[in-house]
């Protein structure tokens, strides 16, 4: 992989080639290896081989799920949750549970650490919720209007 840095010409008489879109296109097709321009010390943009592109494509078509799927699974567990909590709540009650693939994953009283031990195992999509009688709360505080009135 090459770096290329990107710097403004600050004299007609620079020593340094210019950079074009078709350098930069020539040298990704001629080495086949990604370029990385770089401004100012930080990496800005990565030109690879279009071989490259079509290959993470295929991948990202393969390996993630798409956005409608993952909302699809979660509405899935979190109905089974809803199914399973008479169950749960004489079995597990005052515990975090973790639903995945509408069955119980796992358990534990303490929601960071059951969130820890199923990402660990990848399970996706997954329902966390605290099995209990009581109604969950969540606290949104809206923003306030303030008005300056300058006289």
């Amino acid at each position: 992989m090459k770096v290329v840095t990107i710097r403004e010409h600050s004299s007609l008489y620079s020593t340094e080639p210019a950079l074009t879109i078709e350098s930069v296109i020539g040298e990704v097709q001629e080495t086949n290896e990604p370029l990385i321009l770089v401004r100012d010390d930080k990496p800005v943009v990565a030109v690879i081989p279009f071989s490259d592109y079509e290959r993470f494509t295929r991948w990202r078509e393969t390996e993630m799920p798409p956005r409608e799927a993952a909302d699809n699974g979660f509405e899935r567990e979190h109905a089974a949750f809803q199914r399973l909590k008479p169950d749960l709540l004489k079995t597990h009650y005052g515990l975090y549970v973790a639903i995945h693939n509408e069955q119980l994953a796992d358990a534990d009283s303490s929601d960071s650490e059951l969130a820890k031990r199923i990402y660990a195992k990848h399970l996706f999509p997954v329902d966390i919720e605290l099995v209990s009688n009581e109604l969950q709360s969540f606290e949104n505080p809206s923003p306030e209007e303030v008005w300056d009135v300058s006289l």
